[in-house]
């Protein structure tokens, strides 16, 4: 009844007024959504990919610091041992840094996420990394152990190292689910 007494213009007015404010409401909402997944992303590419690159690099590196253990315990030239020994070391300083560059980098995105969920989801990862550490040194210590005590048998360390290996396996689901 109202719309019959207004004149053509009026309608042709109001309606486009009405698709004028649904098209500013969608450029609103699209505007906030696009700041939201560019926040998500920085996140991603900043610290995420990061954080994982580092934990595969960790792995790469318990992975050959397990194949030197093996060669540790096969060589019998007393020179050939120290010098594999002492790239374990270097193996295991390698790996110390690549943790402590993840803590930093978790650190950082909890630091700079914005939204809540991400939030939740990166400190996931946390209590992993404090894991895979402690396993790592259990790891580095029974090797150390295995190679000067003749009492230790190399069986003692492979429970060790699944545990890292299932430790490092669940930081990594975490960090693709992200």
């Amino acid at each position: 009844m109202f719309l019959s007494k207004l004149s053509i213009s009026k309608k042709i007015t109001g309606s486009m007024s009405i698709i004028l404010l649904i098209m500013l409401s969608i450029m609103v909402i699209s505007f906030f959504e696009i700041e939201k997944t560019d926040a998500k992303l920085k996140i991603m590419t900043n610290y995420v990919i990061p954080i994982s690159h580092s934990i595969n690099s960790m792995r790469m590196l318990s992975l050959e610091q397990e194949i030197l253990v093996e060669r540790i315990l096969h060589k019998t030239d007393k020179d050939e041992r120290e010098k594999a020994l002492y790239h374990f070391k270097e193996l295991s300083e390698k790996f110390h840094n690549e943790l402590i560059q993840s803590q930093k980098l978790l650190t950082m995105s909890l630091e700079k996420v914005t939204l809540k969920e991400d939030a939740i989801e990166l400190a996931q990862i946390e209590p992993y990394l404090k894991i895979i550490k402690k396993e790592h040194q259990d790891f580095h210590d029974l090797t150390l152990k295995l190679v000067v005590d003749k009492n230790t048998h190399e069986k003692d360390i492979d429970p060790v190292i699944n545990e890292f290996n299932y430790v490092s396996d669940q930081a990594v689901v975490i960090i693709e689910k992200l």
